[in-house]
């Protein structure tokens, strides 16, 4: 039987204060066949509700509306979204999110770049997303369609409490506990669950702490090699 396999290839992050109607992330060299999740952020007391939209100038981005949340304790008021485009074409440039109604706050971006053994093929991967928000240790549930998916998540912690993802791997470079700062924050992680079923993308310490993220999950296609992911390769 054919193996999954999901390959990540680079994460990009662009934060700007005092400017809520848009963001790009740093010029990315992206790849064909490529999966590219973007989480974008917005930073204002008032719930940001769009319309809302990611663009590279080439490739078709799709809106998650499950991963929209609002947290008015999160750096004063941070409201979250998640798209993604699969399969893509090959591009050098910048990828932009925009649609954030009011100025003020802060902006942000964050990307990474799946590449699949075999190629992701032209049938939407997507399977399911959500948000989560609260005041505890971070988490986002997803409820997995099948084994092996690609999860993809992104939280945003409020205060320092040296949180640290639990199973994910950590793509942003920085510590866990550095995210509590808006200017720092950004913890993207992935993961592949070897089962189906529930499964929680969280952390270890920030109890207490305010939180907000969001998460998607991609079925990743058969494939003849085993998964990168789940090896460990890359970590």
């Amino acid at each position: 039987m054919n193996a999954m396999g999901a390959n990540f290839v680079q994460y990009g992050y662009s934060n700007t204060a005092g400017n809520t109607t848009f963001q790009d992330s740093p010029v990315l060299t992206t790849h064909d066949g490529s999966l590219l999740v973007v989480f974008a952020s917005a930073g204002n007391q008032f719930e940001q509700v769009g319309p809302f939209a990611v663009s590279d100038g080439l490739n078709t981005f799709h809106r998650l509306p499950l991963t929209h949340f609002f947290h008015g304790q999160v750096f004063g008021g941070t409201t979250v979204e998640a798209f993604y485009a699969f399969n893509i074409a090959a591009h050098v440039g910048k990828i932009r999110a925009s649609g954030w109604a009011n100025s003020g706050g802060y902006s942000q971006i964050d990307v990474a770049e799946y590449s699949c053994d075999g190629g992701w093929g032209a049938t939407d991967p997507i399977d399911t997303s959500n948000n989560g928000a609260g005041n505890g240790t971070p988490s986002v549930f997803l409820s997995l369609a099948q084994a092996n998916e690609l999860l993809v998540a992104h939280i945003m912690v409020n205060t320092p409490a040296n949180w640290a993802w639990r199973q994910l791997i950590s793509r942003t470079g920085r510590p866990g506990n550095l995210i509590c700062d808006p200017v720092t924050a950004a913890s993207l992680g992935d993961f592949q669950p070897l089962l189906s079923g529930g499964f929680f993308a969280d952390g270890v310490g920030g109890a207490g702490s305010f939180y907000v993220g969001c998460a998607a999950a991609f079925k990743v296609p058969a494939a003849p090699t085993s998964s990168l992911l789940q090896m460990g390769v890359g970590r």
